[in-house]
């Protein structure tokens, strides 16, 4: 259970140390990372919201604050998949009909549609699949002293974002990550999961899950590591033991890629 501890404490150590930049100006330019299939929008309070991993693809820039609005740019897709009752579905460019946010960090966007979409449409369920490529950049914001160029944009959304699938997107942990965004997805609003819950979860959100064997296992010992925690007491809920767990797979990585890419 030390071990665990530590390995939270690293986590969240390395989501606050060597990230001082100036939050005045426009922040980082996010890259999201491809879905392994749609991921469910979960409705509440007429909001129907997921969260999905993401990566940063400008070190010189600032970290973005929780909630901070983030828009597409460039033409990789991202799309709605609304379900109507029959079974059948519809396939819509997302762009139009959800909002992107910042979540912990560069590591995941929160994506977001009114309630009221489903009804416009005849749906009674949506998802998103986030396709290869796919780049945020901050809403502009009136008064920034330094918002984001042309240029930069254009830099971190092509030749960085290029890059970055090779680097970011394969491998295990990258996997992991993905993995335990399911898991954190999967549980319920305003973190009100039980024991059974907790114990539920796995094979709720990953059974159907599509991963390397390596993957797996990784994203499992997180997870039975978490269930450890939260019965002991050492972290305050199953939800933000995994979002440690996930910026874990995520923030050295990311920090590998800037010095690899410290040349563009």
């Amino acid at each position: 259970m030390n071990g665990l501890r530590i390995g939270l404490c690293a986590a969240l150590g390395m989501m606050t140390v060597g990230f001082s930049h100036p939050t005045a100006a426009a922040p980082q330019v996010l890259g999201v990372m491809a879905s392994d299939g749609p991921v469910s929008l979960v409705c509440n309070d007429g909001i129907c919201r997921a969260e999905v991993t993401a990566f940063c693809l400008q070190e010189e820039r600032a970290v973005p604050p929780d909630d901070t609005a983030y828009e597409p740019v460039g033409s990789a897709p991202v799309t709605l998949v609304l379900r109507r009752p029959d079974g059948s579905t519809q396939r819509l460019d997302a762009s139009g009909e959800v909002n992107f946010s910042s979540r912990r960090g560069f590591t995941a966007v929160a994506i977001a549609a009114p309630e009221t979409l489903l009804a416009r449409h005849g749906a009674v369920s949506a998802a998103v699949e986030i396709g290869p490529n796919v780049t945020v950049a901050p809403v502009p914001v009136a008064g920034d002293p330094k918002p984001q160029s042309p240029e930069e944009i254009a830099l971190a959304s092509g030749p960085m974002r290029q890059l970055a699938t090779a680097r970011l997107e394969q491998g295990s942990s990258a996997i992991a990550a993905r993995l335990t965004e399911r898991l954190i997805n999967a549980l319920p609003a305003q973190d009100r999961e039980t024991a059974d819950v907790r114990s539920a979860l796995w094979d709720k959100a990953l059974t159907t899950a599509s991963a390397d064997p390596e993957a797996m296992a990784l994203a499992r010992r997180a997870f039975d590591g978490c269930q450890s925690a939260v019965a002991n007491g050492y972290t305050r809920n199953m939800r933000h033991c995994l979002e440690l767990q996930h910026g874990a797979f995520l923030i050295e990585r990311n920090e590998a890629f800037w010095r690899e890419a410290a040349g563009f």
